[in-house]
């Protein structure tokens, strides 16, 4: 089982989800820690982005780190689709 930290930037995120969607991400973010890599995660394919991942939710992204070696993810980021950081 892996050990999820989520970084001060997500944590931040988190207050402006409505309830209903903050308890949805908790909920994913929680089954990652046995299944890092759900079915509907995304790899992002980018040199700096090792192990990085994007948890595609109905409305939201979580984007991750995953370190195997440690059991470790870490929660880099939770961002609206609609956010233009996504686009490109």
């Amino acid at each position: 089982m892996y050990t999820i930290w989520i970084t001060p930037h997500a944590q931040g995120q988190l207050p402006s989800l409505s309830r209903l969607v903050y308890r949805q991400v908790c909920i994913q973010i929680s089954q990652l820690r046995q299944d890092p890599r759900p079915s509907h995660s995304l790899e992002i394919l980018n040199i700096d982005s090792d192990g990085r991942r994007i948890y595609v939710m109905t409305n939201y992204r979580v984007i991750y780190e995953i370190y195997d070696g440690e059991k470790i993810i870490i929660v880099l980021d939770i961002r609206c689709k609609s956010d233009p950081a996504d686009e490109g």
